[in-house]
């Protein structure tokens, strides 16, 4: 079964690369993920995108994954018309959600599914996303950051710490 799943997955990789992604060599994504305007898709060498990853992008955003990244299974990335930037070896961890389109509350009486807030979200270089985190709109992360698992991300993750938390924060250095 395991020998059947690389192909299929080896095959889908592929027809990607038709539809006009950019894929660096020796990376796997998962006949099982779901992309939007794979056109607006660049991934790096030796990258991995496990099953049921759902990735949503509109005509003027784009997804940028650097080399040996992975995205966990069960992430989601909402990006409609934004930037989610992915430096060299991230690793996001399991039902991830990246929303760089999201719902807002801006003032009493605009009911939410009327009032968005829209975003790039930057992760620098050499990052690990624990399991179930949810990456907000006008997020950076800069390079050598955790992030502990369930934790809420918002804003600039200061280079070299580890945070985590509702809403998240700083924990320690860790470099």
């Amino acid at each position: 079964m395991r020998m059947f799943t690389e192909i299929f997955n080896r095959l889908y990789t592929n027809y990607l690369r038709t539809l006009g992604a950019q894929i660096g060599r020796n990376t796997s994504i998962s006949y099982k993920t779901d992309i939007l305007q794979a056109y607006r898709v660049t991934i790096g060498s030796r990258c991995i995108i496990y099953k049921e990853v759902s990735i949503y992008i509109g005509p003027r955003g784009s997804l940028r994954m650097g080399d040996q990244s992975h995205l966990a299974p069960y992430s989601y990335l909402l990006i409609e018309n934004n930037i989610l930037r992915l430096g060299n070896k991230v690793a996001v961890g399991p039902f991830c959600g990246f929303f760089c389109h999201s719902n807002y509350f801006s003032e009493p009486g605009i009911p939410f599914c009327d009032s968005y807030v829209d975003g790039n979200i930057l992760i620098g270089s050499n990052i690990f996303i624990g399991a179930q985190c949810i990456i907000l709109p006008d997020t950076h992360i800069e390079d050598n950051v955790i992030v502990g698992a369930n934790s809420l991300v918002k804003g600039t993750l200061e280079n070299g710490h580890l945070y985590a938390g509702i809403p998240v924060k700083k924990i320690k250095r860790i470099i």
